[in-house]
């Protein structure tokens, strides 16, 4: 049922939705959107293909922009791309596990350090309570709509038309995720040691967008650590907290 969900009915249909919501609920007009890794691009796209002014900024988290800047998925994704694809089109939509172990196989290193990480920790309940949250979210992806990866594979990973402003979105292309449209503050992190998703991959939002108000901040941990280590509390989400404090009337 979910193989014909569109990178389109998350940007133009369920994210409006889920501001519909925030708005009502705290009787505000105006919200602050964070996103995670492809949940900031979501935001960015958004409000770059609507110009949605109830937009009162944006906090992308390990947010790719530039995939020609994604070392070896860029490079696999632009020269593998025909053969991917007609994968995807046999499998339908791309199953969790399939997306779960090729994110654990992005850093092979960590998979087994973290493990000798854990007997170092096992002191700390905090820490085996990470543990325990990461491994149950690395372990069960949902799978990925069929449609949706495959727009993602041609028009960001090989077209690279996010960062170039040509990403077309909608049944007749009438709406264009161009990242000039976008003049709401921006607050991007990067993970001073993601493999996925490169510094210069995120740092490139910094030149597509349109807002005069943005800050870029790398911070310590991987693709997942970014917002999940021991330092993301303080550097991620309480510099988030402050950010969107000092921009709030």
């Amino acid at each position: 049922a979910d193989a014909a969900v569109k990178i389109e009915d998350y940007v133009l249909d369920w994210l409006p939705q889920a501001v519909d919501a925030v708005c009502k609920q705290a009787g505000s007009e105006r919200v602050f959107v964070v996103g995670y890794c492809q949940g900031g691009m979501f935001a960015l796209m958004h409000a770059a293909a609507t110009r949605d002014p109830r937009i009162a900024g944006i906090a992308a988290i390990a947010s790719p922009i530039d995939s020609a800047k994604m070392g070896i998925i860029g490079w696999i994704a632009r020269n593998g791309h025909s053969q991917i694809d007609q994968v995807v089109s046999l499998l339908g939509n791309v199953p969790g596990e399939l997306s779960s172990t090729a994110f654990k196989l992005m850093d092979p290193l960590k998979s087994v350090t973290r493990y000798s990480d854990l007997f170092l920790n096992l002191y700390s309940e905090e820490y085996v309570d990470g543990f325990d949250a990461l491994t149950a979210w690395t372990s069960n992806f949902i799978d990925y709509p069929q449609d949706a990866f495959r727009q993602l594979l041609r028009d960001f990973m090989k077209d690279n038309k996010l960062k170039d402003g040509r990403w077309q979105l909608g049944a007749d292309g009438e709406h264009v995720a161009d990242l000039r449209n976008v003049t709401c503050p921006i607050l991007a992190f990067a993970g001073q040691t993601d493999s996925i998703v490169p510094i210069r991959a995120v740092r490139e939002l910094m030149a597509a967008v349109g807002s005069e108000d943005k800050r870029f901040e790398v911070v310590p941990g991987g693709h997942m650590g970014v917002f999940a280590g021991r330092h993301a509390p303080e550097l991620v989400w309480q510099a988030t907290a402050d950010w969107m404090r000092a921009r709030s009337s």
